[in-house]
């Protein structure tokens, strides 16, 4: 009770909410935030950030969910588990062959990751492959073809104002 949870509704061609009340994932008793989506044309994964039992570590989760609009499974942890207090950036993608999930951790460590799951739901970068590291922020990703790409911005040249981009 009191906890924010993430939702979604499909809405029609004619732009008409098809769920009323909205869809959610699986439950659970912890905050979650920072929906996002991609979907393959059949299949939809939906992303998020949901707070530990202890607070911190966020940690990072994912469920795929019907064109009927039914959750086809449980909610997985794509992360570790060890990351930051803060994961504000979450993007997800689909390069023609799987689901590309990107986060960012803000603090108290600076870290850019990227997991990918089947269509069918597995996990095949269990923990997330780990980017890049140092001061990384507004970050970005696309994909097809095969190909992903991500791009971010950090403050490796010491100017947190001058930030580069890659």
């Amino acid at each position: 009770a009191g906890n924010r949870s993430v939702h979604l509704t499909r809405l029609g061609e004619s732009g008409q909410v098809l769920d009323d009340p909205p869809l959610a994932p699986p439950a659970s008793a912890l905050q979650q935030t920072s929906p996002r989506l991609a979907s393959n044309g059949d299949v939809t994964l939906m992303v998020w950030q949901q707070w530990s039992a202890s607070g911190d570590p966020v940690l990072i989760f994912a469920s795929r969910f019907s064109p009927a609009g039914a959750f086809l499974d449980t909610a997985v942890q794509l992360d570790g588990g060890g990351g930051g207090v803060t994961a504000s950036a979450i993007e997800g993608s689909f390069d023609a062959t799987n689901f590309v999930v990107s986060w960012a951790y803000f603090w108290p460590k600076s870290e850019l990751y990227v997991a990918r799951v089947s269509p069918a739901g597995a996990v095949l970068d269990p923990g997330g492959k780990l980017l890049a590291t140092g001061d990384v922020s507004r970050m970005t990703l696309a994909s097809g073809d095969g190909v992903s790409l991500a791009a971010w911005s950090d403050s490796k040249n010491g100017n947190i104002y001058l930030r580069d981009i890659y």
